[in-house]
């Protein structure tokens, strides 16, 4: 008989783009940047990431990396799920031009954007 243990490494996973899990309850836009340390961002900039801002880009799908429902088993969800982070709408770093910015919602990658005064959104930070 013989018998070997081997180590296997995942590397980091999706999350680790993260500063820890998401911020409790609702912020504005702008309170979600300062709560990630950040600065509030310039709502009128059309699609421009502003990274001051420290939260996720929405070109580089960072959450969408870790949300949605898996194609082969619509009942499984992302790493976000796993990691137990609450279902809804987490803001981007993206104003959309006007009095608005981009978010992302969790359940299924869908990109839309709401009112930047909107305290329904939820945010997780990047580092």
């Amino acid at each position: 008989t013989y018998t070997q243990t081997t180590t296997v490494s995942f590397g980091d996973g999706p999350l680790s783009v993260f500063a820890g899990p998401p911020l409790p309850g609702g912020k504005t836009w702008a309170d979600a940047a300062t709560y990630c340390k950040g600065t509030p961002g310039d709502a009128s900039l059309p699609d421009e990431y502003q990274p001051g801002t420290k939260l996720p880009d929405k070109d580089k799908g960072q959450l969408q990396a870790v949300s949605g429902r898996s194609s082969v088993n619509p009942d499984a969800h992302g790493a976000a799920f796993a990691a137990g982070w609450t279902n809804g709408w987490y803001w981007t770093g993206q104003a959309n031009g006007r009095v608005s910015a981009w978010f992302v919602y969790l359940d299924n990658g869908l990109v839309d954007w709401t009112y930047v005064g909107d305290d329904l959104p939820l945010a997780v930070c990047l580092p």
